[in-house]
């Protein structure tokens, strides 16, 4: 896989909606994620794996983290 290289320009929303096991690590690559992107605005929500698949199906998050017990 390539080197990700940075690009200027990026904005917009991302959302996060899935496994609250997981909350602590997407919470820490969304604030990396917006040091590196400052004009994209994150969202994490940490409702449950069983949230995720249907948010991603009617397009309200385009992440659905998802983690088994």
């Amino acid at each position: 896989m390539p080197e990700y290289k940075k690009v200027s320009g990026v904005s917009g929303n991302l959302s996060s909606v899935g496994s609250d096991t997981l909350a602590n690590l997407m919470t820490l690559w969304a604030e990396q994620f917006k040091r590196e992107s400052p004009n994209v605005n994150m969202q994490v929500q940490a409702a449950g794996s069983s949230t995720a698949p249907p948010a991603l199906t009617e397009g309200t998050a385009q992440l659905g983290p998802m983690s088994r017990k």
